[in-house]
């Protein structure tokens, strides 16, 4: 299918080598399926929404690519992880990977009583439900875009929104404003575990 998956590549402080060999691996060959489009974005750390609504907008207004592959410089991943999330066909998903904690600790969430809580009690090969997942290595379909577009929750932030407030009037993050508006339009949030890509960080975090 021609022009099926356009990546858009957010970075922020750095282009890791590893990164950048990983994505030469992804779309070797495969010019037919994701038709060469690759949307580069720079934000910087506490205003990476800025740089994400730049490549939603660009994505919506300059392809006609059904998905769209959300990709973070600091990650390390393999064809086989993105073939795993495309197979599966949901409108929002994620693979597992973790933040840099002390122990390292999943990038996923939900809410529980007002609290944000990690999900952490998990079958590895699972595809979990939750409330937040990172945006580090996420594909989402075009109507997920299109309709946040449509339903106006911000007049210049319709996808990402770091002035979003939470289920308790907490400030939300990028990631967790775009869940939080997908989750509103009915949409849920899935995490596949049996993808789990590599964290980059002083070391990569697997």
């Amino acid at each position: 299918m021609s022009d099926a998956v356009t990546i858009g590549v957010m970075a922020d402080h750095h282009l890791d080598f590893v990164m950048v060999r990983d994505l030469v691996k992804l779309i070797h060959d495969r010019w037919n399926e994701i038709g060469g489009r690759v949307i580069w974005a720079i934000g910087d750390v506490g205003h990476l929404d800025i740089g994400r609504n730049r490549v939603a907008e660009s994505f919506l207004k300059e392809t006609t690519s059904e998905w769209l592959l959300w990709l973070d410089t600091d990650m390390s991943f393999r064809a086989t992880d993105f073939d795993a999330l495309y197979h599966r066909g949901a409108p929002i998903v994620s693979g597992l990977y973790y933040r840099d904690t002390e122990p390292p600790t999943p990038c996923m969430f939900r809410y529980k009583d007002g609290h944000t809580k990690t999900v952490k009690d998990f079958r590895r090969g699972s595809v979990l439900s939750v409330d937040v997942a990172g945006f580090g290595f996420m594909l989402t379909h075009r109507e997920v875009l299109e309709k946040m577009a449509g339903a106006r929750f911000s007049q210049h932030r319709p996808w990402f929104d770091n002035s979003a407030l939470g289920p308790a009037g907490q400030p939300l993050a990028d990631d967790s404003s775009f869940c939080a508006r997908a989750k509103e339009l009915g949409y849920d949030i899935l995490v596949d575990t049996a993808v789990v890509l590599g964290h980059i960080k002083p070391k990569v975090i697997r």
